[in-house]
């Protein structure tokens, strides 16, 4: 089973987290570089413990500012789709250790069909500075036989990121796809629902935190 992190602070407008983990490299030890973003994250988000995968993690945004609220700060932005609603945490994230996520950004309540991403790391990785893991998602809202939501997509919701935040806001125009293989179907409501192992790469520029 593959591991990921989740971590929550809500309460917390800003900190910094640097990651110097051991990995290895060439057959060798790393003891003082820091990791690779595909060594540090999985791709899938977690229940507690990180004992059993719950959604697709298939985005990472890189070159951060180091400051865990930057991303939510963006993401609130109506140019980047207003995920101005912060929606409750309870999944996990693996990045070294098992963790709860950091935000959770959403275009709506919990009463309403929205778009949705839960996020976790800004761990410093060789590859992409600060990077963050994200889980975006859509959330259906039905009635079965009580009130939820139900995910009815990952690859959509990625999608839907990548309009606002690259091709529409034309923020973020640095960007690049990787493949992870994350594309264990899971079943939403009766229904199964995958990603298709691609991540997307999306560079917040070093943009510091309120900008």
């Amino acid at each position: 089973m593959v591991k990921a992190n989740y971590i929550r602070m809500a309460a917390v407008a800003m900190a910094f987290a640097a990651s110097v983990g051991a990995g290895s490299f060439l057959g060798s030890l790393r003891v003082s570089h820091a990791a690779s973003i595909s060594q540090t994250f999985s791709g899938y988000s977690f229940n507690a413990g990180c004992n059993n995968a719950i959604d697709a993690a298939s985005m990472v945004f890189t070159q951060g500012s180091s400051s865990i609220y930057e991303i939510q700060v963006h993401a609130a932005r109506a140019s980047h789709g207003g995920y101005s609603y912060v929606a409750g945490l309870d999944q996990y994230f693996w990045n070294g250790s098992c963790s709860l996520a950091h935000e959770s950004p959403a275009t709506g309540d919990d009463f309403v069909s929205r778009w949705h991403f839960r996020y976790g790391g800004q761990i410093f990785t060789s590859d992409g500075g600060y990077a963050s893991i994200a889980s975006p998602h859509f959330d259906q809202r039905v009635f079965n036989p009580f009130p939820q939501h139900c995910t009815t997509t990952f690859d959509g919701a990625r999608a839907n990121i990548e309009y606002h935040w690259i091709t529409d806001g034309g923020e973020h125009p640095t960007f690049y796809y990787s493949w992870w293989g994350n594309t264990y179907a899971f079943s939403k409501c009766g229904t199964l629902v995958a990603s298709n192992g691609w991540n997307t790469y999306i560079d917040m520029n070093g943009v510091p935190y309120g900008s």
